[in-house]
């Protein structure tokens, strides 16, 4: 996969973009649109993707841990596998995607 790491890509569309197994490990994703981007298996760790949308984006066996998500749009999007181990999901309606095995261990969903 690409590598990524601390990319500033901040408000890009990336909409249906293959980013599998793609380093991403403290990207700017702010206000970026990952609609149906497939990012199954890639590193996210501490990224920033506050306001993205990832809506039906496949995040199956991706790495959160440490990632912050407030606000972000996760409509219908896979999180199969995925460790989100210490991320910020305030303001995250979790309740619309699918998540069977994800590692919820110890998420974050309090303010600063």
């Amino acid at each position: 996969g690409s590598d990524l790491r601390m990319a500033n890509l901040r408000n890009a569309s990336l909409d249906g973009a293959n980013l599998s197994n793609a380093n991403l490990e403290g990207a700017d994703l702010r206000d970026t649109s990952l609609k149906n981007a497939n990012l199954a298996e890639a590193n996210l760790e501490g990224a920033d993707l506050r306001e993205a949308n990832l809506t039906e984006a496949n995040l199956t066996g991706a790495i959160l841990q440490a990632a912050d998500l407030r606000g972000a749009d996760v409509w219908q999007a896979e999180f199969y596998d995925t460790n989100l181990n210490k991320a910020q999901i305030e303001g995250v309606n979790i309740w619309h995607t699918k998540r069977s095995r994800a590692d919820l261990w110890r998420i974050w969903d309090e303010p600063d």
